[in-house]
């Protein structure tokens, strides 16, 4: 095991860890590390560790995706789904009428 950063500690005797780490200009941050195992509050603490140890934003950014499993890979959709995803997307271009709507359909749903 390798030494931390920061702290570890408990704010009751069976609660969940937190971890005090000090950043940018002597600024202290707190993490939940949301759970009672030490073990597993040690692991994600270091996950936060490499984190501020990154060499550049780019790559902490990457390892946070990571940590939080926002970098999935992406799903393969089949071509006759995509009207259907498309159209439930918070993203979604929001046509003014009704005949953008219907040529975004036409473009997006595959029917034949």
């Amino acid at each position: 095991m390798k030494k931390l950063q920061g702290k570890l500690r408990q704010k009751n005797s069976k609660g969940n860890y937190y971890y005090r780490l000090t950043v940018a200009n002597g600024i202290r941050k707190e993490f939940a590390l949301k759970t009672a195992d030490e073990t597993e509050a040690i692991q994600r603490a270091e996950e936060l560790d490499s984190i501020y140890a990154a060499p550049n934003m780019d790559v902490a950014v990457a390892q946070i995706n990571a940590i939080k499993g926002f970098s999935k890979q992406a799903q393969m959709l089949p071509l006759s789904e995509g009207w259907a995803k498309y159209e439930i997307h918070p993203e979604r271009a929001t046509p003014h009428t009704v005949s953008e709507q219907l040529s975004y359909k036409i473009v997006l749903s595959v029917t034949g």
